[in-house]
């Protein structure tokens, strides 16, 4: 899996590039731009996609937070991408099923 995974931000382009089929954490302290980047990371893989025709790849998205599952859910319905992303929102005490999603890091 070393395709390219182009999230839009220059700084993790160039410093830390990301690779499609990988899981990837985004971590941090809180208002620093962590969901902004998810959302413009979700949104330019998709919708660099369907503009090469490549509809076969799909976007998992785990989150404990459901105004960032909404948010990206409205932005995905707005560009009719979201038939190649699934969300999960999860408890903050997750169920042994729903752990099962959590990232292991």
């Amino acid at each position: 899996m070393s395709d390219s995974l182009y999230t839009g931000s220059i700084m993790v382009d160039f410093v830390n590039p990301l690779n499609k089929g990988n899981m990837i954490l985004f971590r941090g302290q809180r208002h620093l731009g962590k969901r902004y980047l998810v959302d413009s990371t979700v949104l330019n893989f998709l919708y660099n996609n369907k503009a090469n025709n490549k509809d076969n790849n799909k976007v998992i998205y785990v989150t404990f937070s459901k105004k960032s599952a909404e948010s990206l859910k409205k932005s995905l319905e707005k560009e009719d991408l979201m038939n190649n992303c699934v969300i999960f929102t999860l408890s903050e005490n997750p169920s042994d099923s729903e752990y099962y999603l959590l990232p292991k890091y």
